[in-house]
């Protein structure tokens, strides 16, 4: 396997990638695009016509983001894609139109096989149960390894969208396959949330949506804490507070998705009823040190 990183300054690949390397590309049959684009709908369709175009054979898949990484430096309303290149591993691609538990068993039902060392998964960040969704995937492959992660939108937190080769969609999901005898998958965990302030407790709640916390209305709790200033940037300042808890002995940050009108809130995955809880805050250091158990990846081939 052989990877290739490029920041898209405009809508043709070519001025971004030598020719030498393209050719190199274009020379091999199982080849993976990954678009991050920070751009509008329309203003990424010329780059994913561009891709395909020059690289027809290859298999894309796209997310709308929320900042994107290369070299590590993060940017914002860019575009990045990353090309890998493979010898021994097969690509297959799916995307299904939903987001919940049935569309995650569906779409490992069609991706995943006996061969299938990793997942890529890409899904609506805005009206997704990232949770929900997981576990209909692990129902059906218990032991596959997934990475990719929910859309965004540069925090504004009104439409995401994803794509399958140069068509795209702004709802449910797609990923990609990895099948192979010989790719090396490797997962590993890295947190980087501090808690802070007390202990508080879900108090009520129905899957992802918070309804009370500490027996107040949840945006009332937020309130309280952050101020009503921050509370008025809701849910876009939510990702920088992230709700954190402890299950199985590991730290899980749940990120806010919506602000309802009701006063309730909703988090990328479940908050259950009686779950104990710390308001959290991200620590630059933490969030970049080396990865200590669970969620990177290594390949051979």
């Amino acid at each position: 396997m052989k990877t290739f990183n490029y920041n898209i300054t405009n809508k043709h690949i070519n001025t971004c990638i030598n020719s030498k390397e393209l050719k190199y590309i274009q020379e091999h049959d199982e080849v993976l695009i990954q678009v991050f684009s920070g751009v509008s709908y329309m203003n990424i369709q010329d780059t994913l016509n561009d891709i395909k175009q020059k690289i027809p054979h290859a298999k894309i898949i796209t997310t709308s983001t929320d900042g994107e990484i290369i070299n590590n430096i993060v940017s914002v309303e860019k575009v990045i894609i990353s090309i890998s290149v493979f010898r021994k591993t097969k690509l297959s691609l799916a995307r299904k139109e939903n987001n919940d538990y049935e569309a995650g068993i569906a779409i490992a039902k069609e991706l995943v096989s006996e061969k299938t060392k990793l997942l890529i998964i890409f899904l609506d960040g805005i009206n997704t149960n990232g949770e929900r969704f997981l576990d209909g995937i692990y129902s059906y492959a218990p032991d596959i390894i997934i990475a990719g992660g929910m859309s965004g939108d540069n925090g504004n937190f009104v439409k995401c969208y994803m794509g399958i080769d140069n068509t795209l969609f702004t709802n449910g999901c797609v990923g990609v396959a990895f099948d192979s005898n010989d790719l090396i998958v490797q997962n590993l965990y890295s947190f980087g949330w501090d808690k802070i302030g007390i202990e508080h407790t879900i108090t009520k709640s129905k899957d992802n949506c918070v309804y009370e916390i500490d027996n107040m209305k949840a945006l009332d709790f937020y309130r309280k804490y952050l101020g009503k200033e921050s509370v008025s940037s809701l849910p876009s300042i939510g990702m920088e507070f992230p709700l954190i808890y402890q299950q199985d002995g590991i730290a899980i940050a749940r990120a806010m998705t919506a602000n309802n009108h009701d006063g309730s809130l909703n988090f990328a995955g479940n908050l259950a009823e009686g779950t104990k809880i710390y308001l959290g805050i991200g620590d630059i250091s933490n969030l970049t040190f080396a990865p200590k158990s669970k969620q990177i990846l290594s390949c051979a081939s």
